[in-house]
């Protein structure tokens, strides 16, 4: 019978025979290389998801002339006129150096079984918390922006141009996930 635990605590990591000890219970801590490929499945993945957005949001232009009821300027409409557009490129580009460092950071520190340094395990904490909040910031302007510009302004065309920003957003979305995967992981 096990003895009965307290609220709160966690039971004991499994037991496992060693043969070098006999009949001799160690316990096993979790394997800790398993933890690293999962960081480094969540960096990976945070570095592509946040390529592609940069891609759609790069390629997000009118290929037709608009006209603005409000201005009567007729003209093509660019992902850059786009204010909260701009903040998601800025953030986008910072997002996709500072991932891609950490990703080959991971990659070595899994290959090597060391850190490259003792202080990246603070900068990493860190980083990736700075990086969760940018990126679900540049989320959230994307989505709002494309809310009220797309109640302001209609149009068979730019209901693509708008699908494009919801979809970058989107993809900055699901990159701030893998960012709070990735620093619950974080030692």
């Amino acid at each position: 019978m096990a003895p009965p635990q307290s609220p709160g605590l966690s039971p004991p990591p499994p037991m496992v025979q060693s043969p070098e000890l006999g009949q001799q219970p160690v316990y096993s801590p979790p394997s800790t290389s398993t933890v690293l490929v999962v960081k480094l499945v969540c960096k990976a993945l945070t570095a592509a998801l946040i390529f592609i957005s940069f891609i759609i949001l790069v390629t997000n232009n009118t290929s037709d002339l608009i006209e603005f009821a409000c201005t009567g300027a007729v003209k093509y409409v660019k992902f850059y006129e786009v204010s909260a557009y701009r903040y998601m490129l800025f953030i986008i580009v910072l997002a996709l150096v500072y991932s891609l460092l950490q990703t080959a950071f991971s990659i070595f520190h899994i290959t090597s079984q060391k850190r490259v340094h003792k202080g990246l395990a603070v900068i990493d904490f860190y980083g990736d918390l700075v990086l969760l909040y940018a990126l679900a910031t540049a989320a959230a302007a994307g989505f709002g922006a494309t809310v009220d510009l797309r109640r302001e302004i209609s149009g068979e065309v730019l209901n693509e141009f708008f699908g494009k920003g919801n979809a970058t957003s989107g993809m900055l979305f699901f990159a701030s996930i893998c960012t709070a995967v990735s620093l619950v992981l974080s030692k």
